[in-house]
């Protein structure tokens, strides 16, 4: 936004402004009801936005107002919650990048805030685009618990990988997916018998992991791909797998190849084979097969 935009603390008679406001299409789930009360524009955590000749052209919301009503832990103390809106007409007129890193400057500049966060409908891909272009990353799904549509958390900060999964968080992963259940024990006994242990956290929490075994020589067999149903489609399963991929091959010495292995989800074939892996039965092998020990 130009330098001459002023962001000022929300009035009464500005509220009632953007109250009015009307967005055409699928949009106007950002409409708010008739006679709805203004207590969350009001609380002194909303601004409103005025361009150069004083109309109001947006505004933005920062901390518990910013969220969608979701499932207990859907958001994590630590970041800023951020919230936005432009006015309707001013829409799909390429504005909304630097009308939200106007309000990510002032949330740092004015409000002290590190790590920001924000909640944008699924559907959204227009409002998703500019916020991936301002630095901001997918990071949960989360269901409106009076609507029942679907959100995505977004932050400014990342899902952290890291080469570790402690035995409890490996064993809550299988649960979550609804793997058999090993003991703690037995989960500790696989981890640290992996060639390639890989775990994806959301602050504290394990949110997916993948484990790659592998002989040291010509067979490996990528195992585990685990991504808590709330976490995927977000591109987290193909970082897993690309990553165990990239470990394999720097691993690869002249003249060397290697036979990796998996067995796929069921409807989860087409996503594997993105990734170069083949159905089985082909014709140079029979359908895969296993067995349970006890």
């Amino acid at each position: 936004m130009s330098e001459a935009t002023r962001i000022i603390p929300m009035t009464q008679e500005l509220a009632e402004e953007i109250a009015a406001w009307e967005y055409p299409g699928e949009y106007a789930v950002y409409n708010r009801e008739q006679d709805a009360a203004l207590d969350d524009l009001l609380d002194g955590s909303s601004y409103a936005v005025r361009n150069i000749a004083g109309d109001l052209v947006g505004f933005y919301q920062f901390g518990k107002e910013a969220r969608v009503p979701a499932e207990e832990g859907a958001y994590p103390d630590g970041p800023l919650d951020m919230g936005l809106g432009l006015r309707p007409d001013l829409c799909g007129l390429r504005l909304g990048q630097p009308f939200a890193e106007a309000g990510m400057k002032f949330a740092r500049e004015e409000l002290g805030a590190g790590e920001l966060r924000l909640t944008v409908a699924e559907f959204n891909q227009r409002a998703r685009k500019v916020y991936s272009r301002c630095g901001f990353f997918s990071i949960r799904r989360v269901v409106h618990t009076s609507t029942g549509d679907s959100y995505l958390v977004m932050g400014t900060e990342n899902l952290k990988y890291r080469s570790y999964l402690s035995p409890e968080d490996y064993c809550g992963l299988r649960e979550a997916v609804e793997l058999d259940s090993v003991c703690i024990p037995q989960a500790q006994a696989s981890l640290e018998g992996s060639a390639y242990v890989l775990g994806c956290y959301d602050g504290p929490r394990a949110v997916a992991g993948a484990r790659l075994l592998w002989d040291g020589g010509y067979t490996a067999y990528l195992a585990d791909v685990m991504v808590l149903p709330e976490y995927q489609g977000l591109g987290i399963g193909t970082q897993l797998i690309e990553r165990c991929m990239l470990f394999l091959r720097v691993q690869l010495r002249p003249g060397w190849r290697f036979k990796v292995h998996l067995l796929a989800g069921k409807g989860k074939e087409g996503f594997c084979e993105r990734f170069g892996f083949t159905r089985l039965p082909d014709e140079d092998a029979g359908p895969a097969m296993d067995m349970w020990m006890e």
